[in-house]
């Protein structure tokens, strides 16, 4: 028996994204982008606890 993978929809509020477009350094912003879309959405629970998004 094989589990499925468990998804989670993340939603950014109208103040993170503005802290990520247009009030940190462009780095800082790529990385934050990198991170928020791409390994914790995978391992959610790697961040520190368990996301409070929808799945």
């Amino acid at each position: 028996m094989t589990d499925a993978p468990e998804f989670y929809l993340l939603a950014f509020t109208p103040t993170a994204r503005r802290q990520l477009t247009g009030q940190l350094p462009e780095a800082v912003s790529a990385a934050a982008h990198a991170f928020i879309l791409g390994s914790l959405p995978d391992h959610p629970n790697r961040a520190g606890q368990d996301s409070p998004t929808t799945r």
